[in-house]
């Protein structure tokens, strides 16, 4: 099992800011009696919420590309964008593997074309 995986399941990237639950700003605010207050506190979770998750997302891409030993590689978002659309909705893990095909295959063409000069 790689690295990345190893890791990731043993919950490193686990989220470090809980989901808002719309709910749980339902009631009045009780400094002021205003449910306007409460939907402005909900509006800054959400802000806060995603940010979290847009920091956590960018560490777990950036763990994915020093695992497979192409942090360096130009080409990384690109292939990445494709892992994303290929695995992404069977996680992270999914997406890992995805890439990791990808980089294979596009390791072989590239071997085939320097060896058919």
């Amino acid at each position: 099992m790689s690295d990345f995986i190893t890791r990731f399941y043993a919950g490193e990237f686990d989220h470090t800011v809980l989901y808002p639950k719309k709910d749980s700003f339902k009631d009045k605010c009780p400094n002021c009696g205003s449910s306007q207050c409460n939907n402005d506190k909900y509006a800054v979770a959400m802000v806060n919420w995603k940010q979290a998750e847009a920091r956590k997302n960018e560490r777990i891409k950036q763990a994915i590309f020093q695992d497979l030993g192409i942090e360096n590689n130009p080409v990384k978002d690109i292939m990445f964008e494709r892992a994303w659309s290929e695995g992404h909705s069977n996680g992270w893990v999914e997406v890992y593997r995805c890439l990791a095909d990808l980089i294979g295959y596009t390791n072989s063409v590239i071997a085939a074309y320097l060896n058919s000069k």
